[in-house]
């Protein structure tokens, strides 16, 4: 019963509407839609291989160092300003940090996220000969491993969330720039068929043929002009 009321309602709302006719502005927009539906997962792809953000923050820092007596190469872990649960009188060779790396891809949002093998980055201090580099580095890499923080593979992960809200967003963006640009092609046509529609219905006020400008006058009750064969009375078309 409530359903046939609905549709009673709806017919009525059909009948008593203005029909809106879709001109080929519509028509275009509607294509345009659905070819960015198309576009939108390109578009998506692009980004995420394009669109990268690197971070890159220091794990831990191994200093390498040698006592005043005694030549024998040692490391022990620094915190970020230099102190250490500190060995005295040492003579410090080297600063090691561990370096972790990641990667963001996407565009508005993260779509993937890579971390990376950890790295090492040495620097020499003014104790040090270049010809120590490799023991160093060497030594740094054992206090490295000790302390479980190493990583020898990378990882990758994609967000399934953050992918489809990049495709819808892409999706808008490409529908909302094509609708900008048939903006100025639609608002000129406007113009156009406005002022033609003022030019005819100026021609009917006057009794004149709207299409030719045929003075109608005595074919006013035919309703049909001599000269072209078009109807002397038309409804305005806004």
């Amino acid at each position: 019963m409530i359903f046939r009321k609905l549709q009673r309602k709806l017919r009525e709302v059909r009948h008593h509407s203005r029909r809106v006719e879709r001109n080929v502005f519509d028509r275009a927009q509607s294509i345009g839609f659905v070819i960015a539906a198309f576009t939108a997962p390109v578009a998506a792809y692009t980004m995420n291989e394009w669109h990268r953000r690197d971070r890159a923050e220091t794990v831990l820092i191994v200093r390498v160092y040698v006592t005043v007596d005694s030549d024998v190469m040692r490391a022990t872990v620094v915190d970020e300003g230099g102190s250490k649960t500190s060995a005295p009188l040492m003579i410090a060779l080297a600063d090691v940090r561990l370096m972790s790396e990641s990667e963001w891809r996407g565009w508005p949002l993260v779509t993937s996220h890579s971390v990376l093998p950890t790295r090492m980055d040495t620097q020499l201090l003014g104790a040090a000969r270049e010809s120590q580099r490799t023991a160093i580095i060497a030594l740094a890499q054992r206090e490295c491993e000790r302390s479980g923080l190493t990583r020898t593979t990378s990882t990758h992960e994609h967000h399934i969330a953050s992918w489809v809200f990049v495709f819808g967003t892409w999706w808008l963006l490409i529908s909302f720039t094509f609708a900008c640009a048939l903006m100025p092609l639609r608002f000129a046509n406007m113009v156009y068929r406005r002022a033609r529609t003022s030019v005819r219905q100026g021609r009917v006020n006057r009794l004149h043929c709207p299409n030719c400008g045929y003075d109608a006058r005595e074919s006013v009750f035919r309703g049909v002009c001599p000269e072209c064969g078009s109807e002397l009375y038309e409804r305005p078309d806004y």
